[in-house]
């Protein structure tokens, strides 16, 4: 009489009418992502990260105390 009722699971159908448009990949050699489109690469080209004020590699010891 009281039971809470099942939920259903939302039926989801396949894609359709799928084009692949784009293929990238990434070469090693020059670090960089290859077959972007163009509003792609400006986005990665923005956000990437600054160099270090610091060199992590001069860090000695006594300093990170």
């Amino acid at each position: 009489m009281f039971r809470k009722k099942k939920k259903k699971r939302p039926e989801i159908s396949a894609p359709q009418n799928f084009q692949h448009r784009v293929h990238t990949s990434f070469d090693p050699k020059e670090g960089k992502f290859v077959g972007l489109p163009p509003q792609w690469q400006n986005i990665l080209d923005t956000l990437r990260r600054p160099k270090p004020v610091v060199d992590p590699s001069r860090i000695t010891r006594v300093q990170l105390q």
